[in-house]
């Protein structure tokens, strides 16, 4: 599926076949309130980016998807209340910057808004 979407010519077609693959690769994360599955879910999917050979991915989910993703990523549990006791609580429309180098992610900037900021001229 993937190898088909460089060959693709047709933006409209190769904008489907981004939204398929979207679909499959976040068909295993259910809104489950079990932590452990939570954990073991993003775990799945982290994992199933780690095969892919681009350089750049763009995740896009919802604060509480980001959040636990983030935490998952430092290697913090999803259990633990580390990032919202020091008030880093990814909202709605934040970007975080994840590397995947050496066999490990690395969290580079954490959630923020700022691009939502009005610019005052």
């Amino acid at each position: 599926m993937i190898e088909n979407l460089n060959k693709e010519k047709n933006p409209f077609n190769k904008l489907k076949k981004y939204i398929e693959i979207g679909n499959k690769l976040t068909k295993e994360i259910k809104s489950d309130p079990d932590y452990n599955k939570i954990e073991k879910n993003y775990n799945l999917f982290l994992n199933k980016i780690k095969k892919l050979k681009y350089k750049r991915i763009l995740v896009i989910a919802h604060g509480g998807t980001t959040y636990s993703m983030n935490q998952i990523i430092t290697g913090v549990s999803v259990h633990n209340t580390l990032f919202q006791d020091a008030g880093i609580i990814p909202r709605n429309c934040s970007i975080s910057c994840v590397l995947y180098n050496n066999n490990k992610f690395q969290l580079v900037s954490f959630p923020s808004n700022k691009h939502l900021e009005k610019i005052n001229e």
